[in-house]
């Protein structure tokens, strides 16, 4: 994840100016379990959410799924949490960053 910020200070004779480029990476060892919870939590993921998803992995992982419907359907709500506002997240990326590191976990990416 990327985003490229550009600043401009106009005032008297001094022009400031400052551009740069801020990455965000998770990286998710394929079936780590508390690796991917911890990296949740971090961006903003409340405890709740967090023990829902545990409990879906569980169940598609009974089933000897990776990313089976229950870890889907836990994503897809949390996209529409994410943008209904209901998650206070701590980065404006925070929703790709979310999906990303489910999918590391999987083993899908």
């Amino acid at each position: 994840m990327a985003a490229t910020y550009h600043t401009v200070i106009l005032g008297g004779t001094q022009t400031i100016v400052h551009c740069g480029t801020v990455e965000q990476h998770i990286t998710i060892e394929q079936g780590d379990l508390a690796g991917l919870i911890l990296a949740l939590k971090d961006l903003g993921v409340p405890q709740g959410d967090l023990s829902s998803l545990t409990k879906a992995i569980e169940a598609d992982r009974s089933e000897a799924k990776t990313y089976g419907d229950r870890t889907q359907s836990w994503v897809a709500s949390a996209g529409k949490k994410v943008a209904s506002g209901a998650w206070q997240l701590a980065l404006a990326s925070a929703p790709q960053l979310i999906v990303a590191a489910v999918k590391q976990y999987a083993g899908l990416q």
